[in-house]
């Protein structure tokens, strides 16, 4: 759009109308900062959008200027090389509420906004490089900036984040291009220079107008990580463009309470530091332990500190504001308790004949059948301490608390210091007995496997002598040998040889009777 008086130039009236305005935002946000600083409790302030405002100063080709925005938004510093700058009330342009970023931050009408030229209306085209400068990093979310009247001009976007490392295209959160006027609710311009839109180039990031001069062109961008600054290069395409520079932020409460041994915690200091460490609220709890810090930028990374009674420690809690409000974000304290005061018995146990007794067990407790409240034994002199026990409280000795009749010893303890409760006498056989050592199981030794002595060698003998042949046996008689087994077989043995022997006697008669 070329720059105009009928386009540019509005009625002194309509200034004074939005510096009131300016001047009652200005008001209304003073007062959120008084209630922040006078910490008035947890009452909840509504999720809401904030415009930012500008002051420029210097000449042609040389403006400075700063940018506010609400939500303890960085301090924010600028540089331009444009033929011009301004800064327009607002009131015959704006980003009406039914636009994609009116949508989130709400209506801009009668808030400012930047409005520049390039640098040359010549042929030649020279960029107009406006640089913003962020005192700390921006947050990583709930903030926009705002580019209008996109059309015979076109801008290349440029950032760095922390370290000066440059920001990808991907990271300044292009959300969309849009015609701003003949919106619902919004101003009037040209009907058929209404629908114009920029491009937006996400491998040079930039975004282009359509050569032709209209009206409305913009485009707008939601950074998704914390910027240190941002360069905006606008060069000519045709006539005498102009364009125009938003900033909004949406805004939500973080409150809390803290409290000492459940009742409120006042006057304590609570601050609030963002992402970048930055303390964007310094509050103080009021009488009912609360405090609420109204308009933070909806951001994640925000820490609560609080300093905490005298002799008591806290750590930091960590809020998010990315979907709205954060309440609840509470400090409870608790006084620690003293431990209960102990003192300590002492004494030598000895047996009969007075001497020493070591390794003897010992204990206290509130009586003869209760649970001992300490133990011990006593030492090789005989000697032991109960420690750790209960002031002023009768408590009785038992020595062998195991054995059928233990020794005891009744005593109180005093409030303060130990008690000494002397020499002890208990019975010799009270004396732990001395436990011989087990002999040593001896261990088997294997013995060596027997070796079978040699067979010793036989010697010769005579030659044995032949038996003489036995005489032939009838076949009759040869019927009565017995071939069994056992007993019958050696009787029937025994009855052939007879038999054989009878024969052979009475043959030998009948030959002598020849003979």
């Amino acid at each position: 759009m070329h720059v105009t008086d009928t386009h540019r130039a509005e009625p002194t009236a309509r200034r004074r109308r939005g510096l009131r305005n300016a001047l009652a935002a200005g008001v209304t946000a003073l007062l959120g900062a008084g209630l922040v600083a006078a910490g008035t409790g947890t009452a909840q302030a509504a999720v809401a959008g904030t415009w930012g405002s500008f002051a420029v100063s210097g000449t042609s080709r040389a403006f400075t200027g700063s940018m506010e925005l609400g939500g303890e938004f960085p301090v924010t510093t600028f540089t331009s090389t444009a033929r011009t700058v301004s800064t327009p009330s607002g009131a015959s342009v704006w980003q009406a509420e039914a636009t994609p970023p009116g949508e989130r931050y709400g209506s801009s009408r009668s808030l400012p906004y930047l409005n520049q030229s390039t640098d040359t209306d010549g042929t030649t085209p020279v960029a107009a490089v406006t640089t913003y400068d962020f005192e700390t990093p921006t947050p990583s979310a709930g903030w926009s900036f705002v580019l209008g009247d996109v059309d015979a001009d076109q801008v290349t976007i440029t950032a760095t984040t922390s370290g000066g490392a440059p920001v990808a295209a991907a990271d300044l959160g292009f959300e969309g291009a849009y015609n701003s006027c003949r919106q619902p609710g919004g101003w009037s311009c040209t009907a058929s220079q209404g629908d114009d839109v920029p491009t937006w180039d996400p491998a040079t990031a930039t975004l282009t107008g359509n050569v032709l001069d209209t009206q409305g062109a913009t485009g707008w961008f939601s950074p998704q990580v914390p910027l240190t600054s941002l360069t905006l290069s606008f060069v000519r395409q045709s006539g005498s463009p102009i364009y125009q520079t938003w900033f909004a932020a949406r805004t939500a409460a973080l409150s809390g309470t803290a409290t000492l041994d459940g009742a409120p915690l006042a006057d304590a200091r609570v601050t609030v530091s963002d992402a970048a460490g930055r303390v964007v609220a310094d509050l103080t709890t009021g009488a009912d332990g609360g405090y609420l810090a109204p308009a933070l930028v909806t951001a994640p990374g925000y820490t609560v500190s609080i300093v905490p009674p005298e002799g008591l420690t806290t750590t930091p809690l960590d809020a998010d504001l990315t979907d709205g409000d954060a309440a609840g974000v509470d400090f409870a304290f608790e006084t620690p308790v003293a431990p209960a005061p102990t003192t300590t018995a002492t004494g030598t146990v000895v047996d009969e004949e007075g001497e020493p007794v070591a390794d003897l067990p010992v204990a206290a407790a509130p009586g003869t059948s209760s649970a001992p409240i300490a133990e011990t034994t006593t030492d090789e002199d005989g000697t032991f301490a109960l420690e750790e026990l209960p002031v002023e409280t009768d408590l009785v000795l038992v020595t062998r608390p195991d054995d059928v009749a233990p020794t005891v010893v009744p005593f109180r303890t005093p409030a303060a210091g130990s008690v000494d409760l002397g020499t002890i006498v208990v019975p010799t056989a009270v004396a732990p007995p001395v436990t011989p050592e087990p002999e040593p199981t001896p261990v088997p030794v294997p013995l060596p496997e027997p070796v079978p002595a040699p067979a010793p060698p036989v010697a010769p003998g005579p030659a044995p002598v032949p038996a003489p042949p036995a005489p032939a046996v009838p076949a009759a008689s040869q019927a009565l040998a017995y071939t069994g087994d056992g007993a019958g077989g050696l009787l029937g043995l025994g009855a052939a040889l007879l038999l054989a022997g009878a024969v052979v006697t009475s043959s030998a008669a009948v030959h002598g009777r020849r003979a």
